[in-house]
């Protein structure tokens, strides 16, 4: 009796198993939505885009002036002891503060129009990092739907095939 109940739920188990570990067919939508999610190249090149967008700024093609500004502290405690051949000692206690500070701030008047072509080129780098960055999700959309509707097809595929094998089977008996 025991055997049988083992058994049983044992059978129970596997038929949980297989009932529960079955998925729903994957729409378009969320193949999409998981292939633009998980995509490397897709990650890489919208970095990229982001690198490019913060490059192409007025920030950085050398419009603006520069500063530059250092600041130093020195703190010295020195002590010395000197006994002279008449007995005498003297001590000597030290100390010194040195403070220093710098602030240099440089802006080119003229240098032949190169910032105004470095701000166009890091415009035009930008917009190249848009059309990459579009391109690589249109080729990893095509190559996704691709290979859905390869699996569409071979599905059909494989139920004509039963429902054919289905029908010489018939047409046997």
């Amino acid at each position: 009796m025991k055997k049988f109940t083992n058994i049983l739920v044992f059978t129970g188990l596997l038929l949980a198993v297989n009932v529960f570990g079955q998925e729903k067919q994957l729409s378009k939508e969320e193949a999409v939505d998981i292939a633009l999610e998980h995509n490397f190249d897709i990650r890489v090149t919208s970095n990229n885009l982001e690198i490019a967008k913060n490059n192409a700024s007025v920030y950085n093609s050398g419009y603006l002036p520069t500063l530059n500004a250092q600041g130093a502290a020195n703190y010295s405690k020195k002590s010395n002891e000197n006994e002279f051949q008449d007995g005498r000692i003297i001590n000597n206690n030290t100390k010194s503060n040195v403070y220093n500070a710098n602030a240099n701030l440089n802006y080119l008047l003229f240098d032949g129009l190169g910032r105004k072509y470095n701000y166009k080129r890091l415009k035009e780098t930008y917009n190249l990092s848009e059309i990459q960055a579009r391109q690589v999700i249109e080729n990893t959309i095509l190559q996704l739907m691709t290979a859905y509707y390869e699996v569409a097809r071979l599905t059909q595929d494989k139920h004509t095939q039963e429902i054919s094998l289905s029908i010489s089977k018939e047409r046997l008996t």
